[in-house]
């Protein structure tokens, strides 16, 4: 978690690359990422956590980029108003709009 930490204090500055996190099935790494989220989260920092989680099946692509862009919608509005906006009322105001 310290390495994690570390490599997110350096993105406000632009000196952090891409990193992944690989493993066996059942191994903690979404539960890694799910903490990392919460800890950047109650932080308030300049960096405002993103987690989405990619399911292994066949999926059309428009499918996944709808998905992918509510899912990062959502989670910034709630960040930056600190107000939690659930996924389903978040689409369809998007759609009545």
């Amino acid at each position: 978690m310290s390495l994690l930490l570390d490599w997110i204090s350096f993105i406000p500055k632009k000196l952090s690359k891409s990193k992944a996190i690989l493993g066996r099935r059942k191994s903690g790494k979404t539960a890694i990422m799910q903490r990392l989220f919460n800890i950047l989260w109650n932080q308030n920092g300049e960096v405002i956590p993103f987690y989405f989680e990619v399911i292994d099946e066949n999926q059309w692509l428009l499918n996944f980029a709808e998905s992918y862009y509510y899912t990062f919608l959502s989670q910034y509005f709630s960040f930056v108003f600190r107000k939690p906006l659930p996924l389903g009322d978040f689409r369809k105001r998007i759609y009545q709009d």
